[in-house]
């Protein structure tokens, strides 16, 4: 999964960053607490599966309006 391009977008539901990896919605949760927890966390079938500090290389960070606008 961190080898693979993916774009994050804004989810409509959640105040998370969603994107498409094999026909499966992933969500990356941008956390609050920096800098006492990682910046980011994965989510992969709404359990978290990853902390992490940067993004990989080949992931974007999309358009990052909220709320989206309707």
């Amino acid at each position: 999964m961190f080898r693979a391009k993916l774009t994050w977008t804004v989810d409509t539901e959640f105040p998370w960053l969603r994107a498409d990896y094999d026909g499966e919605l992933i969500f990356l949760r941008i956390n609050t607490a920096f800098p006492d927890e990682p910046t980011y966390s994965l989510l992969v079938d709404a359990d978290e599966t990853l902390d992490f500090d940067d993004l990989p290389d080949r992931w974007t960070r999309g358009p990052l309006d909220w709320p989206p606008a309707e």
